[in-house]
């Protein structure tokens, strides 16, 4: 940064992978920044999903269209209560 900028020092984004056809998803738990991220018509897995229930910094997923079973359960393993 530049000058006496007050911003935080953290970049945050989001992420969109709208219908491409990805099934795994655990690379991106290691994206500490990554705040947003659409799924939206993915093939992700709810295996791969439970990678992202401890994201320190995710605040907005977005999963509709996934094929899942249960959408309760899948919230579940999201949230780190599903196993």
């Amino acid at each position: 940064m530049t000058g006496n900028s007050q911003k935080s020092q953290f970049l945050t984004f989001s992420f969109c992978l709208d219908g491409c056809q990805v099934r795994d998803v655990s690379a991106l738990a290691e994206m500490s920044s990554l705040q947003t991220l659409n799924l939206d018509g993915t093939d992700v897995t709810e295996s791969s999903l439970e990678h992202l229930s401890t994201h320190p910094a995710l605040s907005a997923l977005s999963l509709a269209g996934i094929p899942v079973a249960d959408g309760n359960h899948t919230l579940q393993i999201i949230s780190g209560n599903g196993k």
